[in-house]
Formats: C-alpha cells, structure tokens, sequence
C-alpha cells in the first residue's frame, strides 16, 4: 500500500526536479545569447547554441539527458530558445516544452509549467 502512494509521489517529485533543471539550462543560454549581442554591435547570434558559446570561447553549451535545446533567430533582431523533452523525461506528459526569448518572456506547453 505505501509503495503504490510513495512511488507517483516519487516520480512526480523527479520530473519537477528535471524541469527545474531544463529552465536553469534555458537561463544560461539566454546569458550567453545576450553576452553575444553585447559583444557583437546588438545582433543576436544566427549560427545556433554550440557556435554561440564556441564564438564566445565559453566551451561547450550546458545538456541535459532529459530535454533537447535549441534556438531560433529572427533575422539577428530577436531569438527564441526551446527545451523539449527527451529520454525518460518523455513521461513527463505536462510540460514537454519550454520557451524563453529575449525579452524573457517564459512560456510551456502548460501555464503550471513555468
């Protein structure tokens, strides 16, 4: 009986704790993505995350095995991040997604997600 409470409870508690991570990740980029706008005379990055932070000499982007990160830049005036599930996060059937653009706004497959 306490494993059929504990164990949702459980997992419930491991996929929170693996978006709290994706969102940590998605800050970072965003960091990197502004420190390239900064150094670049106001033009956000075209070339996608690894070549950001290898032009800005910041080694390798942060990963994570349960979501996937990308970026999409408009016309270097605007940028917009993702993070979508991956791996045994794939569960997690409520917050698949999670966008953040420069201008932080922070938007998800669910208004609870963020």
């Amino acid at each position: 009986v306490m494993s059929a409470i504990a164990f949702p409870a459980y997992t419930s508690q491991v996929l929170k704790s693996n978006r709290m991570d994706a969102k940590r990740i998605l800050m970072q980029i965003q960091t990197a993505y502004e420190r390239y706008y900064v150094e670049n005379n106001n033009v956000y990055p075209t070339v996608g995350i690894t070549s950001t932070y290898s032009a800005l000499s910041l080694g390798t982007p942060p990963s994570s095995s349960y979501y996937t990160f990308s970026a999409t830049t408009n016309s270097n005036t605007s940028y917009t991040l993702s993070a979508s599930t991956a791996g045994s996060e794939l569960s997690d059937t409520t917050c698949t997604n999670f966008y953040l653009d420069n201008l932080g706004n922070r938007t998800a497959t669910s208004n609870t997600c963020w």
